[in-house]
């Protein structure tokens, strides 16, 4: 399938769609950011104790938790050069 085919195709669906009030979307960016900074924090309190089981499991979905926030702000920034967030 090509691209005009798939752009017309789902174009019909997107039609529809209501965008973010800048409100509602600056605050789903500053939610983000809060997480990282929540998550880094916890991180950084977290090496401070002995490598045990625990705080390494921790430490690897602390890992998991930025990984995905950075990857939403990825989603978030790319949105916005559509016009679309």
């Amino acid at each position: 399938m090509n691209a005009k085919t798939l752009r017309q195709k789902y174009m019909r669906d997107f039609v529809g769609m209501d965008k973010y009030s800048r409100v509602t979307a600056w605050a789903i960016f500053a939610g983000y950011l809060l997480q990282i900074v929540i998550v880094v924090i916890a991180g950084s309190i977290l090496v401070t104790l002995p490598a045990t089981a625990l705080t390494i499991t921790i430490g690897a979905v602390l890992m998991l938790m930025v990984a995905t926030r950075l990857r939403g702000l990825n989603n978030i920034i790319h949105e916005c050069s559509h016009y679309t967030f």
